[in-house]
């Protein structure tokens, strides 16, 4: 990989900090569960995961602030122009029922923009990082997303709300509109690993509702940076306020919009 900034080492390093507390975990099967709220929930991994993370970047970047999914803000929160935003274990549920499907997420903000990400999937050791206007990479291959441009040869990914169900409605409407225009459709359980493979090209969109900063900067950044395109469900850039995406390869992304547009701007 030709990346080499101090900002996105300390990233890759901290998501591999973060990705053998889980893994040994993992092997373990020894940790507690507690819910946070309707189906959603946080074991005690998620917590160390996160601290692990976090120490390797407050020791690299002292004055930048951070936001985790587990421990909130520290280091001046929303005031700091840098700010880290973590997911230390993006797929909890999969990861709680033995679903060999879940990541470590990772990005780096300048004034609420990505500039630098590390999602690691620590089961099958693949490192996507990725830095704005350097690119985007998995290991040392650089990343490029699909070059189809049809819907009917596209798969799409994506999440079916769980814990608010208020956007379930039109939801299940822009589902069954994809349904019909594509090759099919996954929900795989990790929105930080589905946009991942978005930029890797592996399938040719993901779309979900009501997703949190966490779930979204590190993979927002390297679909842009692997030549895709990321939206909100209305087709305007609010997505990372509004944690409703839509993330594509480019080439179908208008044609997506049309099929989902008119039911989430039910909301």
């Amino acid at each position: 990989m030709s990346l080499a900034s101090a900002e996105l080492d300390a990233a890759r390093r901290a998501a591999l900090a973060a990705g053998a507390v889980i893994a040994d975990a993992h092997r373990s099967r020894d940790f507690a569960v507690s819910e946070k709220s309707r189906a959603d929930y946080v074991t005690e991994v998620d917590v160390a995961a996160e601290n692990a993370a976090c120490a390797v970047l407050r020791a690299a970047f002292p004055s930048h602030a951070i936001l985790g999914e587990e421990g909130g803000a520290s280091n001046g929160g929303d005031a700091s122009e840098w700010r880290w935003v973590i997911d230390p274990l993006d797929g909890t549920t999969n990861f709680i029922r033995g679903i060999p499907f879940f990541a470590v997420s990772i990005g780096l903000e300048l004034r609420g923009i990505p500039r630098v990400a590390a999602i690691f999937d620590p089961l099958r050791d693949e490192m996507y990082a990725g830095e704005r206007g350097q690119g985007a990479f998995l290991g040392d291959t650089r990343l490029a997303v699909s070059r189809e441009a049809s819907l009917q040869g596209s798969i799409a990914l994506t999440g079916i709300p769980f814990r608010d169900l208020e956007p379930l409605p039109r939801y299940v409407v822009g589902m069954e509109r994809i349904a019909r225009a594509t090759s099919g459709i996954r929900r795989m359980g990790s929105a930080a690993l589905d946009l991942a493979a978005i930029a890797a090209g592996r399938a040719e969109a993901f779309w979900e509702y009501g997703l949190s900063r966490w779930d979204m900067s590190a993979g927002v950044l390297l679909i842009e940076e692997a030549g895709g395109r990321v939206s909100d469900l209305d087709g305007s850039a609010s997505h990372l306020e509004t944690g409703d995406i839509l993330a594509s390869n480019g080439l179908v992304h208008d044609d997506l919009l049309d099929l989902i547009g008119e039911s989430a701007r039910g909301r």
